[in-house]
C-alpha cells in the first residue's frame, strides 16, 4: 500500500459543472476522463481503484488529483467573488487542460 492519496473536495456548484462535462459526448475525451477522476476522487475512491475503473494508469489519477487539489485556492476565490457559472466552467476546464510543453 502506497502513501495516502491527496484529499479532493468539490463544491456543489463545481459538481454541477463537472458532472455534465464527465458525460459529454462532444467534449474531448481527455477532459471527460479528468472530470471523472476529480468526481471519483471527491467521492473517496483510491487512485488504484479509479485507475482500474477508468482503464488508465495510477500515475494519471495521481497527477489530476494533485492538480485539482493545487488549484483549490483559485476555485475557492472564484466562488468567494461569486463568479458566474461560465467563468467557473472556464476555470475548471483550464485546470483540467494539459500545460503547454
Amino acid at each position: 500500500m502506497g502513501p495516502k492519496s491527496i484529499t479532493v473536495t468539490v463544491t456543489a456548484s463545481e459538481r454541477g459543472l463537472l458532472e455534465p462535462l464527465a458525460r459529454a459526448k462532444t467534449a474531448p475525451q481527455r477532459l471527460v476522463e479528468r472530470c471523472r477522476i476529480v468526481l471519483l476522487s471527491a467521492e473517496g475512491w483510491a487512485n488504484e481503484t479509479q485507475a482500474d475503473e477508468l482503464g488508465i494508469d495510477r500515475q494519471c489519477v495521481r497527477r489530476w488529483r494533485h492538480r485539482w487539489a493545487t488549484a483549490r485556492p483559485a476555485l475557492d476565490a472564484a466562488e468567494q467573488r461569486e463568479a458566474s457559472a461560465k467563468d467557473l466552467e472556464k476555470l475548471i476546464i483550464g485546470i483540467l487542460t494539459d500545460d503547454d510543453r
